[in-house]
């Protein structure tokens, strides 16, 4: 049979609609109309794929649990909390209620900002045998975040009703206890980074705070662009979202795409290499505005092409497939490849020694870099007196006849000297969560062991 029929058999569904039909989920908002019986089977067909490459000779429950979870983790981070409860739903039961089922449990109903879900899911946390401490941890952060009126989602969102509310003395107030104390970094990492500091002068409990409240910042202005602006544009608050655009606009550089289009003209691609570092929302968002025809590398990219202009190649399902298809298109049609080069953009990884300790480099970028002959250059994100700046930071370039090997002689050390940039730089300009800072989190958790 056709590999996503395949995939709901293992369900015991035809498909979506009928898993709709038998739960009486049929009549939730949105479903049908919004076209989720489509996409839905599109997810579960690359998370499917993708486990079943990863673990191969595993059965078919492992294969329905995981990939289920896979998939709302995905659908969550891609703003679609309710569909994502609604994978989950396949495969509730007290035999599949591990720890990964039970932390997206809680980070689905998070999201939804329904009372009813946060108490559901805060209750199989505490009441099952296979909760961590971390997961009961986070089953803690959620139900605070409920208790406090103060900090619930719907007085966040009222906040931004107010055109005239200022962004920037938002941010500057950004207080713990907040929506935006979600992932926030552990104390072990933040003592690292410290300890890598080439001058004296700051103390350990003001070096805290900075790094903490990039945190906090990082997070409050990625929730607002990806949830609160495009809700005051879907009520028609057309002056409310305008005020507040603008204000995005006023807080971050543009990128100047003079250079990449120069680059293009000759025949060739530029790569934006970035890390998730500092505001890596806002970057990204700038990034997706230069005018030239470009290509976004990434988890949480759409998997499908808009016009001639913007193509996105996503990270999740049959990845290294889709990755030669692009290297092939690019070498025929120049664009600017946006890409977080510490993603993990398949299993070829190299190791590195990185102030002590081991980190895992994707070779990814550097191989669509080589075999395009692209143009590099790093981007990275500043404070600067209340403001959000854009570096842009040439980097090396592929060589006539320079061997592959040669290419990663420089450019690894090139990478790694930024990722060494950003940990020895301002405290608020690090973020300390995702990519890279997970394998360091890894190697010092180990360390500890």
């Amino acid at each position: 049979m056709p590999f996503r029929k395949h995939v709901f058999s293992l369900f015991g569904l035809s498909g979506p609609q009928d898993y709709l039909a038998s739960t009486g989920w049929k009549d939730a908002p949105g479903y049908v109309e919004n076209g989720l019986d489509q996409s839905l089977a599109d997810i579960l067909d690359d998370e499917f794929a993708s486990v079943r490459a990863t673990y191969p000779g595993k059965g078919v429950r492992f294969y329905r649990v995981t990939a289920a979870v896979s998939a709302a983790k995905h659908l969550v981070a891609i703003k679609r909390p309710d569909a994502a409860r609604f994978v989950l739903g396949m495969i509730e039961g007290a035999e599949n209620q591990g720890a990964a089922y039970l932390i997206q449990r809680l980070r689905v109903a998070a999201a939804m900002d329904s009372e009813t879900e946060v108490a559901e899911a805060i209750r199989l946390a505490r009441a099952s045998d296979k909760a961590s401490p971390a997961i009961q941890r986070l089953a803690d952060q959620v139900h605070k975040r409920y208790r406090q009126e103060e900090v619930s989602a719907a007085a966040f969102h009222a906040t931004w009703r107010n055109p005239q509310e200022n962004l920037v003395e938002a941010l500057r107030n950004l207080a713990p206890g907040g929506p935006s104390d979600t992932q926030l970094p552990p104390e072990p990492l933040i003592r690292w980074v410290y300890s890598l500091r080439r001058e004296g002068g700051t103390s350990y409990e003001d070096f805290r705070e900075r790094c903490l409240w990039g945190a906090r910042a990082s997070r409050f202005t990625g929730d607002a662009m990806s949830t609160l602006v495009n809700d005051l544009k879907g009520e028609g608050q057309g002056q409310a979202y305008q005020a507040l655009r603008k204000q995005f606009d006023d807080l971050v550089d543009r990128i100047d795409a003079a250079p990449f289009k120069s680059v293009l003209d000759e025949g060739r691609s530029v790569l934006l290499a970035s890390t998730h570092a500092g505001m890596f929302g806002l970057m990204s968002w700038r990034t997706q505005q230069i005018a030239l025809p470009t290509l976004r590398v990434g988890a949480n990219t759409k998997r499908e092409s808009v016009g001639d202009q913007q193509l996105f190649l996503s990270t999740r399902g049959d990845f290294q497939k889709e990755f030669l298809k692009a290297i092939k298109l690019l070498k025929k049609s120049p664009r600017v490849i946006s890409i977080a080069a510490d993603g993990p953009y398949g299993s070829d990884m190299k190791t590195f020694d990185f102030h002590g300790l081991p980190i895992d480099v994707a070779q990814g970028p550097a191989t669509m870099a080589y075999h395009t002959k692209a143009s590099t250059f790093f981007t990275r994100t500043r404070w600067v007196n209340d403001h959000v700046c854009i570096d842009v930071i040439p980097g090396p370039q592929v060589e006539p006849g320079m061997t592959r090997e040669a290419w990663g002689e420089v450019w690894y050390p090139f990478y790694l000297e930024q990722l060494t940039q950003i940990v020895t730089g301002p405290p608020e300009d690090m973020r300390l969560n995702t990519g890279f800072w997970s394998t360091l989190r890894k190697a010092l958790k180990a360390d500890a062991i």
